[in-house]
């Protein structure tokens, strides 16, 4: 469940972000991507991108508070002994952080395949960034009730039969500051991570300061 919803929340950063691009002039994407065989260290992943790219949000810059990277950026900070780890007081583990900002890496997290070399996209949130709805419908029936069933098939298992346990959530994840038209949705029940993807899909409907969300685009 928990690696499902990571999938939408990174296909949804993904179609804000196109969504950017193609009718905000990208004010929310900061690229220090070049596609050249021998990346520079001035193409990688660096404090002065990161404030960069933070202050997108203007004087606003300081609510990001998070990044997610993909797991082979993530290594190369860990190669150059860059992430601090800290251990909250209730935690029995430690946190990765980076420039300030807690780091979640992620081999999810998108890979746009360049003719020389790759482009790898970081995002930044603050808290706030995404809106969750997750309920279970509870509507009593004959079998338990709508969000979970059991039932039985005495027909298999070698005669032995065997029981079968059914739930169903309903879940919404959504941007803040941002209308899903769905201009592009091929089934009214829900989205497809392509379909989260599809810049079609996305409109802002807040300024750019109050929209959580930043981009930052490097080589490794």
């Amino acid at each position: 469940m928990g690696r499902r919803k990571e999938e939408r929340i990174i296909a949804t950063a993904e179609g804000v972000v196109a969504d950017n691009v193609a009718n905000d002039s990208g004010d929310m994407v900061y690229s220090i991507y070049s596609d050249v065989g021998s990346p520079t260290a001035a193409n990688r992943i660096s404090y002065q991108a990161i404030n960069r790219a933070r202050l997108t949000m203007g004087e606003n810059l300081d609510d990001l508070r998070v990044i997610a990277m993909h797991s082979f950026v993530y290594g190369t900070l860990l190669d150059d002994e860059k992430i601090e780890f800290k251990k909250p007081s209730e935690a029995p583990f430690e946190v990765p952080y980076y420039a300030g900002m807690m780091v979640v890496h992620s081999e999810m997290m998108p890979v746009s395949t360049g003719s020389n070399s790759d482009e790898y996209s970081c995002f930044l949130f603050a808290p706030g960034a995404f809106m969750h709805i997750d309920e279970v419908p509870n509507r009593t029936t004959i079998y338990g009730n709508e969000g979970t069933e059991i039932t039985r098939d005495p027909d298999i298992g070698d005669g032995g039969g065997a029981d079968y346990l059914t739930t169903r959530r309903f879940e919404m994840i959504h941007p803040a500051g941002m209308d899903f038209t769905g201009t592009s949705l091929a089934k009214s029940q829900g989205a497809t991570l392509a379909e989260l993807r599809n810049a079609t899909n996305w409109d802002r409907k807040y300024t750019r300061k109050n929209v959580k969300l930043a981009c930052l685009k490097v080589n490794i």
